[in-house]
């Protein structure tokens, strides 16, 4: 029972934990340089992000394991495109529900919290490939 706790807790837990603290500190970032400098402002956006990031995390580990099974006799470049569109959806999801909700909690026109939401997004998921690309490279050296 031990093992399978420590294999959850570093296999799933961790990375969920890391992504959301790098996430919180990129959008926290960028809403900074959009001009979101309030302190109301900086904890929507955190808050925003401890509710929809956890969410998209698991989503993206569940369609991973669920498509791996699925298609993984097809090979990793299958797998990978039919990961792509599920990704990106996952992510449209999180800029239409961070857009809603900081809208609600800023009390502010829906254009800048919609560019506020997909910017935040777009960079946050750019900071995630290179953090990702990074520690594989560090943890698979070849």
């Amino acid at each position: 029972m031990t093992r399978l706790l420590d294999s959850a807790l570093w296999f799933f837990l961790v990375p969920m934990g890391v992504s959301l603290v790098g996430t919180i500190v990129v959008e926290e970032t960028v809403a900074l340089f959009m001009g979101f400098r309030r302190g109301r402002d900086l904890i929507a956006v955190a808050a925003v992000n401890l509710v929809t990031n956890p969410f998209v995390v698991w989503a993206a580990y569940l369609s991973v394991f669920l498509l791996f099974r699925a298609v993984g006799a097809l090979g990793n470049a299958a797998l990978l495109w039919l990961l792509v569109p599920v990704v990106v959806a996952l992510e449209l999801c999180a800029v239409l529900a961070e857009w809603l909700l900081l809208r609600w909690a800023l009390k502010t026109g829906s254009r800048a919290t919609l560019k506020l939401s997909f910017v935040m997004n777009a960079t946050s998921f750019a900071a995630g490939l290179v953090a990702g690309a990074v520690w594989a490279l560090l943890a698979f050296p070849r």
